[in-house]
């Protein structure tokens, strides 16, 4: 997958991918959203940055694990994306053929063992 937004420079930042013309790791965003952090924050924290920007750096943190894992999930990953995150998260989840549903769905148990 090609990400525009996303840059791997080794004079940055050792070589860390980082959102194109920051020094703003995308493990950061990672950690910002896994600690509640929503788009909206994130870009109040960091204003230069736009929410496709963020959108961008979680689905290649998410592709660059999936590519490690020797051997996936045959229907892919599922997620049980919490009311603490973006509804975005699930969609990009998704997108990236993941399974995810929100702990809103009333159902959720079955939602657990659904596949993709």
């Amino acid at each position: 997958m090609n990400f525009n937004r996303i840059a791997v420079d080794h004079a940055v930042m050792g070589g860390v991918p980082c959102i194109r013309g920051t020094r703003i790791p995308v493990t950061r965003i990672g950690n910002l959203v896994a600690a509640g952090g929503t788009a909206d924050s994130i870009i109040e924290e960091f204003p230069h940055l736009a929410e496709a920007d963020v959108h961008e750096a979680l689905l290649s943190a998410a592709t660059a694990v999936a590519e490690r894992d020797p051997s996936p999930a045959p229907h892919g990953l599922k997620f049980l994306v919490d009311e603490c995150l973006s509804p975005t998260i699930a969609t990009l989840l998704v997108e990236a053929g993941h399974d995810a549903v929100t702990s809103s769905t009333s159902d959720w148990p079955s939602a657990l063992t659904r596949t993709s």
